[in-house]
């Protein structure tokens, strides 16, 4: 049995501000309010360097291209996967996982934290 606990604070941080900035850049009506707002989260959050650490989060900021785009496209492919497995279970050990037993129990330990998950 797998027991899940709450995320550590910084995970919890960051899941805010990543929200945060999506909505922001999603929301925002013209270059100005955008500028405005991030300003109020910086002051919010109360970071010292803020714009290093804007700068950290700019990959977390999906635009309305991508969601259009590539991510329809990988739900297709998604869907289209589930449908031939559904009528041809077979196809599943194509993609059965092989365990490595070069795993080392640092990693697990890293893995389990940031997922929160036990080990």
């Amino acid at each position: 049995m797998i027991f899940l606990r709450p995320p550590p604070p910084h995970i919890a941080r960051h899941w805010f501000v990543t929200n945060a900035l999506r909505t922001i850049e999603r929301t925002a009506k013209d270059p100005n309010e955008l500028v405005r707002r991030k300003a109020e989260l910086v002051q919010y959050m109360a970071w010292k360097t803020a714009e290093r650490t804007l700068r950290a989060y700019e990959h977390v900021v999906w635009d309305s291209d991508f969601i259009d785009t590539t991510l329809r496209s990988i739900h297709k492919t998604m869907k289209q996967r589930e449908q031939q497995v559904q009528k041809d279970p077979s196809l599943l050990a194509q993609f059965a996982t092989v365990e490595s037993q070069e795993v080392s129990k640092e990693l697990d330990e890293d893995v389990a934290i940031l997922t929160g998950v036990s080990a």
